[in-house]
């Protein structure tokens, strides 16, 4: 009798699943500061510069779901140096071997 129960405990085990399927994580960048800039002559525009890198937050979030890789760019991101190309989303399907960017 013990040895049908362990061996239905042990067949039950084995279906179910300890992880969840899909992944979130979150991401801020930083932005590393040159000494170049402190060197700035001009204090006006070396606090300028400074102020536009305080304030400058980018949050990302990468949200994978069974082979599909979704990389957003959050809503609460705040651009005080925006970038030259502005990649928004980035959807990567490995199973269908897609990838579409969406830019600004």
């Amino acid at each position: 009798m013990r040895f049908i129960i362990m061996f239905l405990l042990s067949i039950i085990s084995i279906s179910v699943d300890a992880q969840s399927k899909g992944v979130r994580c979150t991401y801020v960048s930083t932005y590393i500061m040159h000494n170049g800039i402190l060197e700035i002559e001009n204090e006006i525009a070396r606090n300028m510069i400074l102020e536009s890198i305080k304030k400058d937050k980018k949050v990302y979030s990468l949200s994978v779901y069974d082979g599909r890789y979704l990389f957003k760019k959050e809503p609460e991101t705040i651009d005080a140096m925006p970038m030259e190309l502005d990649v928004k989303n980035i959807f990567m399907d490995f199973k269908d071997s897609t990838c579409i960017r969406q830019t600004e």
